[in-house]
């Protein structure tokens, strides 16, 4: 594969979108997710403001690790008071 272009996945979100929304759903900036995937933060950005299924992946991926934190919380709380 040539340099700048991505592959197309089934979901039609190419490798660098999914990579992109796993570091930005994490917590890590646009700015820090652009330079880990080694494209321009302005393509990500564009990825965000034009690219509605982007988003729609992004929130979901955010709200599956929230769900998932909101789990771990509890655990965690009753671990230190045993403890």
């Amino acid at each position: 594969m040539r340099k700048g272009l991505t592959s197309t996945l089934k979901s039609g979100l190419s490798k660098q979108q999914l990579d992109a929304i796993k570091l930005i759903a994490s917590g890590s900036t646009i700015k820090y997710a652009a330079l880990v995937l080694r494209i321009k933060n302005s393509e990500i950005k564009k990825w965000l403001k034009q690219d509605e299924e982007f988003k729609s992946e992004l929130a979901k991926q955010i709200e599956k690790l929230r769900n998932e934190r909101d789990h771990e919380a509890p655990e965690i709380k009753q671990k230190k008071k045993s403890a």
